[in-house]
Formats: C-alpha cells, structure tokens, sequence
C-alpha cells in the first residue's frame, strides 16, 4: 500500500512538471511579463475634520511663578513742574458777578424796569444787592444806599457792579482819533449845563456854568480836572483834554481808573469806541467830577481804557 502511494505521488508530480515545460515551450515571454497594475489604495476621508492642537511648552511650576525679568529703562531726568498761573482776583470775581448779571438780572430785568427804572442795584460776590427778607432785588433809592448794602455784604470785594436799573448794557461812542488817554467829551459838558471855549491867544479854556466860570491853562492841549471814586474816598488830579468829537462823559486811562477803585463800581456792559474801521472794547464805571468853582459835584458814567 505504501508503494503504491508513492508511485502516485510521482506520477503526479511529473505530469506537473511535464505541463511547465510544455507552457515554457510554447509561450517565449512567458516568465518575463511585468505583473499586472495593483490599484491604488483610496483612503476614505474622516467623517470630522481632525483639529491640530499646539501646546505650549511644558514649564515647571518655578519657571510658571517667575516673570520674566526686563531690564529697567534710563530714569528720565526730573522735570520741573510748571507753576500754576497765578488768578486777578478782579478777573475772578468779574467773572463769578457777570454770571449773576446774565443769569439773575437779566432774566427779571423787564419786571424791575417797569417798576424801578433810574434805582440803584449792586452785584457783589454773585448776589444782586440791596435784597429783601426773601432775598428778591429791593432796588436802593440812592447810589450811597446802594454802595452801604454792597459794603455790608463785602467791604474788601476786589471787583463789584454798581449801576442804576436800565442803564446797563453796550453804548457805543464816535472818536476819530482815539488818542488812548483821559478825555471830557461832549456829553458831561451837555449834561451838566457846561459851556466851553477855547481862548487862542492865552492857550487856555473856560468852562462857564450857571454864571460861573474857571479857566484851564493848557499844557500840551491837556488840563487839571478833579476826579473821584463815586464816594470820594480816591482822589486825582486827572490830567484831561476837552475833546468835541468824543459823544461820551469821560475816557479814562487804565493807570487812572485803578487808581480810582474803577472795578468796585463797574457798570455792567461795554463801551464800543468806534475810531476809523476799528471797534475798541473798554470797560465802564460811575466816578465823580468836582470843581468847587463852578458849584460842581456830580457822579457820571465814564469809558475806561484797558491794560
């Protein structure tokens, strides 16, 4: 039995190889041809697009609890500090009593007009003066009533509005020359019945008034005129020049006008001095004319020049 399935395994396997011999016989190229293409491998997209992620460095916990360390700039040099620009007290105290104007009085001023036209109103540290027990405007009938309210609410007040109700506000004056000192103008002489004339041949001026009369020598077309602070508490001898082109009472230097305490009896509103094309601003107060000769002792609105 072993024998005979031997002799079947070699039967058989040399019909195999007897099958090669007879395919290699009958094919040249057979063994030589390239195997056939293998298709590429297609991958199939993720169903989620995959996301990278960047991590940071791993740090220890005394590298995380240390900050960098930077290298301090140069110290800049010290600078010096400005001074704070120092405040006028007149300028500041203006400032606090035209408010008050604007705010306060002009806001009743049609009411108090209808009522009290030609009375005396002050505005000191932002209050209007002389006031009832409620503290509404109880005009004074008099400039020195006015100016005792004033001087009970503020005796030492730097700058203050004394006026008389309606004649507050802008006026505007003519001069052509605008020579920028103290000058007599036509009004003071129209309002206090002065008469003047001009004596070529002596180069002096007389002031004539209800029959009497002082004459002015003119040094440089300028004379002595007496002037004070509405009280007359300041003096000067002003040094004026009579001016027929200008239509206002007084012009007034601004030397002048600090020495009279002009900003303690300021008048609300400006006057507009129109010379030529140009409009100069100045400011306006009451002050006081006296001449003993000619029975003279009146208080007049007056123009004072600025700085």
């Amino acid at each position: 039995m072993e024998r005979t399935t031997r002799s079947l395994f070699g039967l058989a396997a040399a019909l195999s190889i007897g099958a090669l011999s007879c395919a290699s016989t009958a094919d040249p190229h057979y063994g030589t041809r390239p195997a056939p293409p293998v298709a590429p491998r297609v991958w199939a997209q993720p169903p989620y697009p995959q996301k990278v992620v960047v991590t940071e460095p791993f740090l220890s916990k005394a590298a995380q609890e240390t900050p960098p360390q930077e290298t301090p700039a140069p110290a800049a040099p010290p600078q010096e500090t400005p001074a704070p620009e120092a405040v006028d007290p007149v300028d500041a105290e203006r400032a606090r009593n035209e408010a008050a104007f604007e705010d306060d009085y002009l806001r009743q001023k049609e009411r108090l007009f209808s009522t009290h036209a030609g009375l005396w109103l002050a505005i000191v540290d932002g209050r209007l003066l002389p006031a009832d027990a409620r503290g509404r405007p109880a005009p004074a009938a008099t400039l020195d009533e006015c100016v005792a309210a004033a001087d009970a609410a503020n005796a030492a007040a730097h700058h203050r509005f004394l006026f008389r109700i309606g004649e507050e506000g802008d006026v505007v004056y003519l001069d052509p020359r605008a020579p920028n000192h103290s000058v007599v103008g036509m009004g003071l002489k129209l309002a206090l019945g002065i008469t003047a004339s001009f004596d070529p041949a002596s180069g002096a001026v007389t002031w004539t008034r209800a029959g009497k009369s002082r004459r002015f020598a003119l040094d440089r077309g300028e004379f002595e005129l007496r002037l004070t602070d509405p009280t007359g508490r300041q003096l000067a001898a002003a040094r004026v020049s009579d001016s027929a082109g200008y239509a206002g009472y007084l012009l007034v230097d601004a030397s002048l006008g600090d020495l009279l305490d002009a900003e303690r009896f300021e008048i609300p509103g400006r006057a507009l001095l129109r010379a030529g094309d140009q409009i100069r601003e100045l400011r306006r107060a009451h002050l006081r004319v006296q001449l003993p000769e000619l029975d003279l002792d009146e208080r007049v609105p007056a123009a004072i020049w600025g700085e």
